[in-house]
């Protein structure tokens, strides 16, 4: 198989711009709603905001594969009803799909 050019590479130019350890710990305290000093608070954009779900991945790998003895840091729940949410595939009908039926095929 051909090694995939990193410009052909989705995972490598989001890591061009998200890649840096501290950004995503930076991104994690702004989408829990912290701020720094008024002359540079952190004001996420939507594409910041969307970001959320792949802290939430990494947390729930993070959680599963390297528990912590006392148990999970954070908690993944639906507001107003507060049952569990978990990070996972979806169709385009919305129907969760399980790992083991997902195919990751190169586009070409």
């Amino acid at each position: 198989m051909a090694k995939m050019s990193d410009e052909a590479c989705s995972i490598a130019r989001a890591l061009g711009v998200v890649g840096e350890r501290w950004t995503l710990l930076i991104l994690r305290e702004a989408c829990l709603g912290a701020t720094a000093r008024s002359r540079s608070a952190y004001r996420l954009t939507p594409a910041g905001r969307e970001l959320q779900v792949v802290l939430s991945a990494l947390q729930q790998w993070g959680d599963e594969r390297l528990p912590r003895p006392e148990g999970p840091s954070m908690l993944r729940r639906v507001r107003g009803t507060d049952c569990p949410v978990h990070v996972g595939y979806l169709d385009d009908a919305g129907r969760e799909v399980p790992f083991a039926d997902v195919a990751v095929i190169p586009a070409g």
